[in-house]
């Protein structure tokens, strides 16, 4: 059939629309229209110098066309609506396009009028629609397109999800459901995000995310996406938050070791959440510590010396947040150790006080009531340990938790005079209001100290019946019987722990010993 002008048609939609798109979005959108209406191996993509046509068997009404989306059809070609009116739009004004489509015997081809509106004068898109000969089908045909368009109509159908998309590698990891899927990405510095089978937003890491799952919550984020625009990065950090909770997390982490020293927000995400991960990570790297870990000063001091070691056998060190997800760090490992040998030293080198030393803490905790009935009343029910030394003691005041009751005392304190013993004990009670140097734990020190001078007149007395009840104890400590502290650890071991123990010794020093005790050998056993 000869072509013939057959009508044009006023749109009123004008260049000055507010919507503006890029020519990745302009692409996507119009391949959009095609995918929701056909299979994606039934839409080709034809490229030619700087015309691009884009056709698929399923045939759209022309006449909805005409006024680009104003009505909609559930079976007509991306059921055009506001995007693809955008999207003419844009590929006309921002990249100089010649939009036609060919439906059935008709072509549609836009232009730009220039009428004066109001005051003003604006480009109107108008409609030249012709008969031509038959096709069947439906055909995009874009000519002049800017190298920009041409390059997104390459990746083409990538845009959209399918199987045998070419962008998807090997598959790290998916849900049970496989409505989530993650991919390792073909290419090594970019990665792409799909929901809802389309791809919303690019990474900078090569990991291809797949969500078929809806969100009401990401959906309720989009819903007014007219300029397609909404889904920001605060929308796309809501979706991995979603998703990278219901796969598997430890296939990623380790695909992105590359990153791992410098950090990234995909590895930030997998990391959120009260609880810790167990992920095994090479002994040459470890995390940076958190100051809201070391509120502690003699902390601090114990980490700064070990990440310290870690630079001096040049470790790797990497954002705080890789120690929650397993990887060590200065705080977790010091922990660790503290706590055992805390567990060692209570068992071997503390003891709970004596009858007497009760009465000498009720004494002192007794004066502290005169003075600050609410610290008083705070340690009322206080967790007393005695160490054999101030070594022991100070090991286990380290990791004591912040407003922790626990009061930890060596031995000594007892036979100090009243002054340096009360001085101890408020600086002990002190704590439960915090570390040293904290605010609370000066004001509550400046508060007791002021009771102390307010009460001075009593402190005489106070202080001659603390003598008697220090020397009482020191009486006792030296009428008692010296056992050494060999012995003391031994009778806290079990058979199988003293059994373990002579099985070490070396037999002729074993044999030295038996005939020295004069231990008789049962020759029956």
């Amino acid at each position: 059939m000869e072509d013939s002008e057959f009508e044009i048609i006023d749109t009123r939609i004008t260049d000055h629309w507010g919507v503006d798109w890029n020519a990745m979005e302009i692409v996507r959108d119009f391949l959009q229209n095609f995918y929701d209406a056909n299979r994606i191996e039934d839409i080709n993509i034809e490229i030619k110098q700087r015309t691009v046509t884009v056709s698929a068997p399923s045939e759209f009404d022309y006449k909805s066309l005409i006024y680009l989306g104003s009505d909609k059809g559930s079976a007509d070609i991306g059921q055009y609506g506001e995007g693809f009116k955008a999207a003419t739009v844009n590929a006309m004004r921002n990249h100089g396009c010649i939009v036609q489509v060919r439906i059935n015997e008709n072509l549609m081809e836009f232009f730009f009028k220039e009428e004066k509106i109001g005051e003003t004068t604006k480009k109107v898109i108008m409609i030249n629609i012709r008969k031509v000969t038959k096709i069947t089908g439906t055909k995009l045909i874009l000519k002049n397109c800017s190298q920009e368009i041409i390059d997104e109509f390459k990746f083409g159908k990538n845009y959209f999800y399918y199987e045998s998309n070419p962008l998807f590698g090997d598959i790290l990891t998916n849900h049970y459901s496989n409505d989530i899927i993650v991919y390792k990405s073909i290419n090594e510095n970019t990665g792409y995000v799909f929901y809802k089978k389309l791809l919303r937003a690019k990474l900078d890491v090569p990991l291809v995310i797949v969500c078929n799952r809806i969100y009401k919550s990401i959906d309720e984020k989009i819903k007014h996406d007219r300029d397609r625009k909404a889904f920001n990065d605060a929308v796309l950090e809501m979706l991995l938050r979603y998703v990278l909770k219901n796969v598997g997390i430890s296939e990623i982490v380790h695909f992105l070791k590359p990153w791992w020293q410098s950090g990234h927000k995909i590895l930030r995400i997998l990391s959120s959440g009260w609880r810790r991960k167990n992920i095994k990570f090479p002994d040459n790297y470890y995390a940076k510590h958190s100051k809201t870990e070391t509120r502690n000063p003699t902390m601090q001091f114990e980490v700064d010396q070990l990440e310290q070691e870690f630079q001096e056998k040049g470790y790797i060190q990497c954002p705080v947040y890789m120690g929650k997800l397993g990887m060590k760090n200065a705080v977790s490992i010091i922990r660790d150790r503290l706590a055992k040998i805390k567990k060692k030293h209570k068992t071997l080198y503390t003891r709970k006080p004596t009858e007497l030393e009760n009465q000498a803490l009720n004494f002192l905790k007794g004066y502290v009531q005169s003075i600050d009935p609410l610290l008083a009343n705070r340690f009322a029910y206080a967790n007393y340990t005695i160490g054999d030394s101030e070594e022991i003691v100070g090991e286990l005041r380290i990791e004591r938790s912040f407003r922790s009751n626990d009061v930890y005392l060596s031995k000594r304190f007892f036979l100090l005079n009243f002054a340096e013993a009360l001085a101890i004990l408020i600086h002990e009670f002190s704590h439960i209001y915090g570390y040293d140097g904290s605010r609370g734990f000066t004001n509550a020190l400046t508060g007791l100290i002021m009771g102390i001078i307010k009460m001075r007149d009593n402190l005489d007395d106070v202080e001659e019946k603390w003598k008697k009840i220090s020397l009482e104890i020191k009486t006792k400590q030296f009428n008692a019987k010296e056992i050494s502290q060999v012995h003391i650890i031994i009778d806290k071991l079990t058979n199988e722990q003293k059994d373990q123990l002579i099985k070490g010794i070396p037999a002729d020093e074993l044999l030295k010993l038996i005939e020295k005790e004069k231990i008789e050998i049962n020759s029956e056993n």
